[in-house]
């Protein structure tokens, strides 16, 4: 088994510790953008308050998490 991998250089741990939900964050910047054209639509054929409440509260999370404040 060692003849097989001689020359290569043995395998180092990634640097620093792990990174912290970052497959959440990952699945959220995916799922977010679908979420904020439909809600888009939605407000701009009936618009309520609620609507532009959630879209305001939705943009505001997805900015948060694309720069990196959450």
């Amino acid at each position: 088994m060692a003849k097989r991998f001689r020359g290569f250089p043995p395998p180092y741990p990634p640097k620093g510790p792990p990174k912290k939900g970052g497959g959440f964050k990952n699945i959220l910047l995916q799922v977010l953008p679908p979420i904020i054209v439909f809600q888009l639509l939605r407000t701009l054929f009936f618009p309520t308050t609620f609507d532009l409440i959630v879209l305001t509260v939705i943009i505001v999370l997805f900015f948060c998490l694309f720069l990196r404040i959450f």
